[in-house]
């Protein structure tokens, strides 16, 4: 194999490697839900119920205009929020919670859970849940930037959160085009999936185009659209030391 064959397959290799990381086939997820019990990336049910989840909000221009998409389709949704936009706008906190939504834990900032000690972790949360609690937050936490190790995760279970990741992630925070969003998520699509959208900033206003018209392929397709705690409560308990179903 002549050189330029051989950067060619390895340049190969890499893509199919970084597509299986950050956009992994539903077997890949399932093994990685097997091997890391303590987190939870889907619910086990043969049921059309599919969660729906949005990072970094809120947003006082754009979390309205997702609730409003939300309420004409009759879907509902979790909100893993950031403390310190949640404690600015605790108008847009009620009016989530009004609609019937569900807030989650997603630490006090945009700081990577993974590069945090456990201390800074635990305070993040804290602090965070200062300010969600009294609304009737969900004791469900998804970590910043998307993955945490194993001794933090311990620190999470100590806390009494679970740790919620997701199957279907299209990066849609990165990649401001409606179109290969809704393709991505609608191809992946599947009982029990957890959809992983990003709002919280004005300059992600596609989310707003993006969930419309998942929300249509999906109610097309026969799912409906619902929170986590709603669908692991409709999914099955798997036999693990800390099980993720009921």
């Amino acid at each position: 194999m002549t050189l330029p064959q051989r950067l060619l397959a390895a340049c190969g290799v890499a893509t199919i490697t970084a597509a299986l990381c950050v956009r992994p086939p539903f077997a890949v997820v399932r093994l990685l839900a097997r091997r890391m019990t303590d987190i939870v990336f889907y619910a086990d049910t043969t049921l059309p119920l599919i969660a729906l989840s949005l990072d970094d909000g809120p947003d006082p221009e754009l979390t309205p205009q997702i609730l409003d998409v939300l309420a004409r389709h009759r879907a509902h949704a979790t909100f893993f929020v950031l403390g310190h936009r949640a404690a600015t706008h605790p108008d847009v906190l009620n009016r989530i919670t009004g609609a019937g939504h569900e807030l989650g834990n997603h630490g006090w900032d945009a700081t990577p859970a993974w590069t945090m000690g456990a201390d800074q972790l635990e305070a993040s949360m804290r602090r965070t849940a200062a300010v969600l609690e009294p609304l009737g937050a969900s004791r469900l936490f998804r970590p910043g930037s998307g993955w945490i190790p194993r001794r933090r995760r311990s620190r999470i279970a100590a806390l009494g959160y679970r740790c919620v990741l997701g199957s279907v992630y299209p990066q849609d925070g990165a990649i401001l085009w409606p179109q290969y969003a809704v393709w991505d998520v609608l191809r992946r699509a599947q009982p029990g999936a957890i959809i992983v959208l990003h709002e919280g900033r004005p300059d992600r206003g596609a989310v707003v185009a993006t969930l419309e018209r998942i929300l249509t392929g999906l109610r097309r397709r026969g799912y409906t659209a619902t929170t986590v705690s709603a669908l692991l409560d409709a999914g099955i308990s798997r036999p693990t030391a800390n099980p993720v179903g009921r």
